[in-house]
C-alpha cells in the first residue's frame, strides 16, 4: 500500500490527516514516522552539497586534461609540484574550515584532497618511473582516504571508498589475485555503512562484499566446478540472515524487498532445473559453501526465524544443493520432478500467505509463478490436447483466485 506514496511529503501529509480525522493517535503517528524514517530529509533536500561535490569532480577532471595537454613541456620538478601543490592546498583549506567550524566546506575540501591524493599516487609513480603492481595504487589510495572518511562519516567519502574498493578488488579478481589487505580495508567500509546506512550504500556494499568473496573463492579454486553455483547461493542465504541484524536501520518495505530479491534469485535457479536438463553426475561437496550455509542457519535462527522469506531462501538452497549432489544420469528425472514440486509449492504458499496477510503482491507473484511453470511445461509437451487442458485449467484457476480476492478484500 505504501508504494502509492511517491515522496516523504505525501506520506507525511497523509499521516497528519489521519491524526486530524481521529483514525490514528499521535503516538501511532510518531511510530509511523520512526518506522518509515520520515523525520529524515530526503536526499534531494541536500542537493546543494551534492552539486558542489560534483562541481569539484568536474573541475578536477578539467584541470587534469589541461595539464595533460601541456605535460611534455614541464621538467620533473614542475611535474611533481603540479601534483603536490593542489594536495597541500586542499588539506590546508580543509583544516582552515574545520577551525572555523564550517563542517560542510571542510568535508568538500578534504573530499577534493582525497581525490588529488589518489591522482598523486599514480602521477608521482609515473614521474619517477616507479614500476609496481598497478592495483597497489588503488590500495594505497584507499589507505589514505579511509582516515578522512572515518572522521567525517559522510556519504560523500563513503561512496568514494566504495568506488575505490570496487576498482581495486575487480582488478585483483581479473588477475586471479587475492590480498589479505582486502579484508582489512573492507571492514571500515562496512563500519561506515552501518553508521550511516542508505539504500545506495547498501547496494554498493553488497556488490563489494560479493566481489570480495568471489576473489577469495577463485583464489582457492582456480578452476571451480559446478559447486560454485552453491557458493553464490550460500552467500545469498548468508546475506538474508545478516539482514535481520540491521533491518531496524532501514525502512520496513526496503528490507522486505531485499529479502524478496534474495529469494527470487534462488527461485530462478530452482526454475532452471524444472527443465529436463542433461546431468551426468552430481556436483562435488564444497566445504566453503557448507560452512557459509551453516553460519547462515545459526544467524538466521537467532534473528530471522520469524521471517518466512528467509526460511524459503535457505530451505530452497539446501534442497537444491542436496538434489544436485546426489544426482546421476539415472536419477535426473527425480531432480526434474522435485524442482517442479518445489517451485509449485512455493507458488501455492505465496497465494495462501497473501490471502492470510492481505498482501496482494505475493498473491499476484504466486499466480505468475504458476503460469510460468505451466508455460514451461507446455514447451516440454508434444501432446497439444494435454497442453490445452493445462492452459484451460490454469485460466479457470486464475479467474477463480482473482474473483476470490476481490470479493473478500474488495481490492482492485
Amino acid at each position: 500500500m505504501l508504494n502509492i506514496f511517491f515522496s516523504h511529503a505525501q506520506l507525511q501529509n497523509e499521516i497528519k490527516s489521519w491524526v486530524e480525522e481521529g483514525i490514528i493517535s499521535s503516538e501511532q503517528a510518531e511510530s509511523l514516522y520512526q518506522k518509515y524514517q520520515l523525520d529524515k530529509l530526503p536526499w534531494y533536500r541536500n542537493s546543494s552539497f551534492i552539486l558542489s561535490a560534483v562541481a569539484l569532480i568536474l573541475v578536477s577532471l578539467g584541470l587534469i586534461l589541461l595539464i595533460s595537454e601541456n605535460w611534455h613541456r614541464f621538467n620533473i620538478s614542475i611535474r611533481s609540484a603540479i601534483g603536490l601543490f593542489p594536495l597541500l592546498i586542499a588539506y590546508g583549506v580543509g583544516f582552515y574550515f574545520l577551525y572555523k567550524d564550517r563542517d560542510q566546506g571542510a568535508e568538500l575540501a578534504f573530499f577534493l584532497g582525497s581525490i588529488v591524493f589518489g591522482i598523486n599516487i599514480f602521477l608521482q609513480a609515473q614521474i619517477f618511473h616507479i614500476d609496481n603492481y598497478f592495483p597497489d595504487g588503488f590500495k594505497w589510495w584507499l589507505i589514505g582516504a579511509i582516515p578522512v572518511a572515518l572522521y567525517f562519516r559522510g556519504n560523500l567519502h563513503n561512496f568514494l571508498l566504495q568506488i575505490l574498493f570496487f576498482s581495486w578488488i575487480r582488478m585483483l579478481f581479473m588477475h586471479g589475485q587475492f590480498s589479505w589487505w582486502s579484508i582489512l580495508l573492507f571492514l571500515p567500509i562496512v563500519y561506515l555503512w552501518y553508521l550511516k546506512p542508505n539504500r545506495l550504500q547498501h547496494f554498493f556494499t553488497l556488490i563489494n562484499a560479493f566481489l570480495l568473496l568471489m576473489t577469495g573463492y577463485f583464489f582457492l579454486y582456480p578452476e571451480p566446478d559446478e559447486s560454485f553455483l552453491f557458493f553464490l547461493f550460500g552467500t545469498l542465504a548468508l546475506s538474508s540472515s545478516l539482514l535481520a541484524f540491521y533491518r531496524h536501520r532501514f525502512p520496513f518495505f526496503f528490507i522486505r524487498k531485499l529479502y524478496e530479491s534474495h529469494l527470487l534469485l534462488v527461485l530462478l535457479a530452482v526454475f532452471i532445473f524444472t527443465f529436463d536438463l542433461p546431468i551426468d553426475h552430481g556436483i562435488s561437496m564444497d566445504w566453503i559453501s557448507g560452512i557459509i550455509l551453516g553460519i547462515s542457519l545459526i544467524l538466521g535462527l537467532w534473528k530471522s526465524r520469524y521471517i518466512p522469506e528467509w526460511w524459503w531462501t535457505l530451505g530452497l538452497t539446501v534442497a537444491l544443493y542436496l538434489l544436485l549432489y546426489t544426482v546421476s544420469s539415472g536419477t535426473t528425472a527425480y531432480v526434474y520432478l522435485a524442482c517442479n514440486i518445489l517451485f509449485l509449492a512455493h507458488a501455492i504458499w505465496r497465494i495462501i500467505y497473501s490471502i492470510q496477510h492481505q498482501y496482494k503482491y505475493y498473491f499476484m507473484s504466486g499466480i505468475v509463478m504458476m503460469l510460468l511453470l505451466a508455460i514451461a511445461r507446455f514447451t516440454d509437451m508434444e501432446d497439444y490436447i494435454i497442453a490445452s487442458i493445462v492452459f484451460i485449467l490454469g485460466g479457470i484457476l486464475l479467474l477463480f483466485l482473482n474473483n476470490y480476492w476481490n470479493k473478500k478484500y474488495e481490492i482492485s
